[in-house]
């Protein structure tokens, strides 16, 4: 049998349906019955302050280890019962469900840049201007980008990478950065430039083009999706 795992979201609807703890207990299959010992161990371990801190725990919640045990149990059967039902998505179904969310699926233009960021929050420095100047003086003087980076950058999260921010797309950083980013070619460093963010030295190291994933690229999420929502459709409603 599928190895088993119980779900917090299934149990929390357990708990919010108010199960009979006192009713006379189904028998459990054997690979259930390991099953239930395993997860109430495992839920048991997650107490990292011990025995006391379970109990406390427990109280909070009107609960005893008991009661716990028999949730479990009952998650563990439903979860056992879905399993039953379940069937494997068909490669019909996966390729139906992409052919109705191409839109959706579109991926947007991906751009990979560094740079180097001198804040507008310096109380002592509320204009940057002639500081970053100079710094790109130097790197048209054959500095290397990156150790310029590495001394001048007060970005800590990129400093040590480069000046690296990943990739980026437009719907997720400040429109003005943004703008400037569009215009750049590959491999091209910027002149200074302000944004509300402070001044910059932007170079793009990579871009991707906004295309539609194939089939195949999105196909295991696909069916993930799916299995999710057949899923859910066989939870029994309380």
């Amino acid at each position: 049998m599928k190895r088993i795992v119980i779900s917090l979201a299934i149990l929390a609807l357990l708990i919010a349906a108010g199960i009979m703890l006192n009713s006379r207990p189904k028998p459990l299959p054997p690979e259930v019955s390991a099953d239930v010992a395993e997860e109430f161990d495992l839920w048991k371990k997650q107490f990292h302050l011990g025995d006391i801190d379970r109990a406390e725990r427990l109280t909070l919640q009107h609960l005893t280890e008991r009661d716990m045990r028999q949730r479990i149990r009952e998650a563990q059967l439903e979860e056992a019962q879905i399993e039953k039902q379940m069937k494997p998505i068909s490669e019909a179904e996966a390729r139906a469900w992409y052919a109705a969310h191409r839109e959706e699926l579109h991926l947007p233009v991906l751009h990979r840049v560094s740079h180097l960021f001198l804040t507008r929050h310096q109380p002592k420095k509320p204009d940057r201007s002639a500081e970053m100047r100079a710094i790109h003086q130097k790197l048209k003087s054959g500095t290397d980008f990156a150790i310029l980076v590495s001394k001048h950058s007060e970005d800590a999260r990129s400093k040590s990478l480069g000046g690296d921010l990943g990739w980026l797309r437009a719907k997720r950083m400040p429109s003005d950065f943004m703008a400037h980013v569009e215009k750049l070619r590959v491999g091209e460093i910027s002149a200074p430039l302000e944004t509300k963010l402070g001044w910059h030295l932007l170079r793009v190291t990579e871009r991707r083009e906004a295309r539609l994933p194939s089939f195949e690229e999105v196909r295991q999420e696909i069916e993930a999706l799916l299995d999710l929502a057949a899923r859910e459709q066989l939870l029994p409603r309380k």
